[in-house]
């Protein structure tokens, strides 16, 4: 019996360990950890911060394909697009207010 009670001590009090604020936080840390190829592509900045994506990254960001990207920024009078040299980047903010009024791309 009294081995019962220990062994069901030693239950609980690891549960309790488990819920501290310190680990709940670990957790928290790790699981953003894991989606940092979303959040960090390039350098410190979060993507959902910069003004101007690259292809790559706006295609991460987006969930759309890089063909699909470069078919829609193609055109000259794309408000989304600066073209920087050779190098295509879309302007974040614009872009995802473009999206929320299309039906289809």
């Amino acid at each position: 019996m009294e081995r019962k009670i220990k062994e069901e001590k030693a239950c609980t009090s690891t549960t309790k360990q488990n819920t501290s604020p310190l680990n709940t936080a670990n957790i928290r840390l790790n699981a953003a950890n894991s989606l940092s190829h979303i959040t960090e592509i390039k350098g410190s900045t979060p993507v959902w911060i910069k003004p101007l994506l690259s292809i790559e990254e706006a295609a991460d960001y987006f969930g759309i394909g890089r063909n699909k990207l470069y078919a829609l920024t193609n055109s000259e009078d794309c408000l989304y697009v600066l073209f920087v040299g050779e190098k295509r980047l879309i302007k974040r903010e614009i872009f995802e207010d473009y999206l929320k009024n299309q039906y289809s791309i």
